[in-house]
């Protein structure tokens, strides 16, 4: 699933408040 920068950015934003590193738990 391919996500917009745009909301690749607000997911990061949300999963760095509970993950502390948004991105790399996504892949």
């Amino acid at each position: 699933m391919y996500l917009g920068r745009r909301e690749r950015e607000a997911m990061e934003q949300k999963g760095s408040a509970r993950d502390g590193r948004a991105g790399e738990t996504d892949r």
